[in-house]
């Protein structure tokens, strides 16, 4: 008589495994996608940051005149004369309370030890 009820309780068993296995299996991946989500969320506005300012601040901080620097290149390896200058430039970003507006400057750094 314990017999037929061995067979049903191993196959409530198998059919709660992979319930929770498909649960914990769908929790991971929704954890997976957000946490990808947020990174790339994060990722791209640094990216837009750096890479273009411009457009960054116009469309994201809906700044009416974003004033902007060309970025000096006698510092990189490849300008006459080639080698390392032992220099860099820095980015600074400035809002104008009064008006609003956004300067992008560059200032040139020495990297002397």
């Amino acid at each position: 008589m314990k017999e037929p009820f061995r067979g049903k309780i191993r196959t409530i068993q198998r059919v709660l495994d992979r319930a929770v296995y498909f649960a914990l299996r769908a929790f991971w991946i929704v954890l997976c996608t957000v946490m990808l989500l947020g990174v790339v969320s994060v990722g791209s506005e640094w990216i837009w940051k750096r890479y273009f300012p411009k457009h960054y601040y116009e469309r994201h901080h809906h700044q009416r005149v974003v004033h902007m620097e060309r970025q000096p290149h006698d510092c990189e390896f490849w300008t006459p004369s080639i080698g390392n200058k032992n220099c860099h430039y820095e980015r600074h970003d400035t809002v104008i309370n009064s008006s609003g507006d956004v300067v992008i400057t560059w200032e040139r750094v020495d990297d002397w030890k």
